[in-house]
């Protein structure tokens, strides 16, 4: 075998490798497992056709420099501050290389851009962007955290859509030792009621109450849906057309999704 032959068999098998490792990702139900688990029926190998179009899609955040980023965000409409824009890069300065490598930095920063402050004595919360919504799926179970997040997605609806009287079924001290139960989530879209069973698996937010209130937005015959990404930690969410979404796309890397996981 020619030295050429085998440096293009070694590079294709090294980016299939990395393809894999960031289009499988790890389904949040088995965040709490060790890795030493892992069996082969939890590895998917993708196709040919998926690892092409892996490629095309492929945007080099890591080589984006912060200002780079920020004109990007600027063209989609995601005005990015200074103070807020330095804040992130100082973060991802201080983090070391192993740590950085598998993050889009485009989404690092707007984790900053979309976070938004919450003030827990008078329950007010304060958006920082009206495009983009931005909390932890981490500790995002609590009555704070599901609350937060119904005003977050507020910010960003551009008057669209309304969510309030938010109710939360009372949870039993067994159901948190448990750490995986359900739980109820009343709210009312627009005057018209909504419920919700989230099923709750520690720490780690329902994704799937986004799937659904999509589904009441389309009931109700609104054109955008909400638009998200939890490739990390966080969740960057966009209520949005879905030629806005693929626009986003193309310039980020960042693929936007409205569905949940599917059961296993």
């Amino acid at each position: 075998m020619k030295f050429s032959d085998f440096l293009n068999i070694f590079l294709r098998t090294a980016l299939c490798t990395a393809a894999i490792v960031l289009l499988v990702g790890c389904h949040r139900k088995d965040a709490g497992k060790s890795n030493d688990n892992t069996s082969p029926s939890d590895i998917e190998i993708i196709s040919d056709s998926d690892y092409h179009e892996y490629l095309e899609d492929y945007v080099d955040t890591g080589a984006m420099s912060f200002e780079e980023i920020s004109e990007i965000l600027n063209e989609l409409g995601i005005s990015v501050d200074h103070d807020t824009l330095e804040m992130a890069e100082n973060s991802w300065d201080g983090m070391e290389p192993y740590e950085t490598d598998p993050l889009n930095k485009i989404e690092f920063v707007l984790s900053y851009v979309g976070e938004g402050t919450y003030d827990s004595n008078t329950k007010v919360f304060t958006p920082s962007s009206d495009k983009v919504y931005c909390f932890k799926l981490e500790n995002g179970v609590n009555d704070e955290a599901i609350e937060t997040f119904f005003k977050g997605i507020n910010s960003i609806s551009g008057g669209e859509f309304e969510i309030n009287d938010v109710k939360l079924q009372s949870i039993s001290e067994k159901e948190k030792e448990s750490g995986v139960y359900k739980r109820n989530i009343k709210f009312r879209l627009n005057g018209r009621s909504c419920s919700y069973d989230a099923e709750i698996y520690y720490d780690w937010f329902d994704i799937n109450l986004i799937e659904y209130i999509n589904q009441m937005l389309k009931q109700q015959k609104n054109s955008n849906r909400l638009y998200y990404n939890d490739g990390n930690i966080t969740c960057e969410v966009f209520y949005c057309s879905d030629e806005w979404a693929k626009n986003f796309a193309a310039k980020t890397g960042c693929q936007l999704r409205t569905e949940g996981y599917a059961e296993l």
